[in-house]
């Protein structure tokens, strides 16, 4: 417990009773600040809880021990019961609460799981050895009609690789010749050479028809 009293001259609690009522606040102030600083390694749901209590608190949230049950896997399950409780008739609730279970168990193997004819088969990992609380838990959870089995397997994983290729193939065609002859009206055999070969032959000329018209618009236009 602080008290300020202790951590001060006594000729100030002695000689000034404003110091007094002042110094009683800063105690009402820091102690409860203290107390729940204390407080936050023994809360309902925590690692530190009394395994005694454990029990009671499920039934303070919701759900009635029917069995002694592994301490972890009560634990697990107190701490997302409200979640649980929320989807319950859901197939969410009962991954909730059947990972929640692998989890404190420190099993690592994915749930598998399918519905067979109104009946769920769940498929567990070996490991996990006790089920009361996980069958306990499903009267809560599963749907009105649905059943539920629980299977145990072995599951083997294989890492496959599967690698994929791509190959490209562009061909460029250049006829420079071709071009301009569908462009220019070539009338002179030595351009014509000139665009085939790319040499300048001699005498060489380019001759263009250039047809001009009168405008509809301009009547005084000619060509």
């Amino acid at each position: 417990m602080i008290k300020l009293q202790e951590l001060t001259p006594s000729v100030y609690y002695e000689q000034s009773r404003d110091f007094q009522f002042i110094g009683r606040l800063y105690d009402i102030v820091l102690n409860y600040v203290k107390t729940n600083a204390d407080n936050l390694y023994t809360l309902p749901i925590g690692k530190n809880m009394d395994e005694k209590l454990l029990n009671l608190l499920a039934f303070t949230l919701g759900f009635q021990s029917k069995h002694h049950y592994n301490s972890k896997q009560l634990l697990a399950i107190c701490s997302v019961l409200p979640l649980i409780l929320k989807h319950k008739g859901s197939l969410n609730a009962i991954l909730i609460a059947v990972n929640s279970i692998l989890y404190a168990e420190g099993i690592n193997q994915a749930l598998d799981y399918e519905f067979k004819d109104n009946n769920l088969v769940l498929y567990l990992s070996p490991d996990l050895s006790d089920l009361t609380l996980l069958k306990d838990i499903m009267i809560y959870i599963l749907p009105a009609g649905i059943g539920c089995d629980m299977i145990k397997e072995i599951q083997s994983v294989n890492k496959i690789e599967t690698i994929l290729t791509t190959k490209d193939e562009v061909t460029v065609y250049k006829d420079v010749a071709s071009k301009f002859n569908k462009i220019l009206d070539v009338r002179d055999d030595g351009i014509k050479e000139m665009l085939a070969n790319g040499k300048p032959a001699n005498n060489t000329g380019i001759l263009v028809n250039i047809n001009s018209r009168r405008s509809s618009n301009n009547s005084n236009g000619g060509n």
